[in-house]
């Protein structure tokens, strides 16, 4: 082989090294902190009206640097055994608002003893 050709070669490996590192350190240096929040969300697909379930919701990681939504819960257990007072679609964030109205535990409680309050009538 031509002596030239290995001296360019040898230069465009060491510059490609160079550059690879260069990069990896840059990556590296904007990585986000370790300081992400965990936020509750629905695994499946909830209908209105159904007690929420542990294995119906799901942990995911928030960014720390993200304001988190008004009123997300944090763990599971602060929405296990609650009713869904509206519909929530796999991988949609569970809040306050969204989740639990002014009728969520008299609808829990229809659920749990199959009785429809006097208040709704019958007809």
């Amino acid at each position: 082989m031509n002596r030239r050709f290995i001296i360019m070669l040898s230069i465009a490996l060491l510059l490609s090294l160079l550059a690879a590192w260069v990069a990896n350190r840059w990556i590296q240096g904007r990585a986000v902190p370790d300081t992400a929040m965990s936020v509750v969300v629905a695994a499946v697909e909830i209908p209105f009206g159904v007690k929420l379930e542990e294995s119906q919701v799901k942990l995911i990681a928030w960014p720390g640097n993200s304001a988190l939504p008004q009123g997300a819960y944090s763990s599971k257990e602060q929405v296990v055994n609650k009713v869904a007072m509206n519909k929530f679609y796999p991988d949609e964030i569970i809040t306050e608002k969204k989740d639990f109205g002014v009728f969520g535990r008299q609808h829990a409680f229809c659920i749990d003893h199959q009785r429809i309050p006097s208040h709704f009538g019958t007809g």
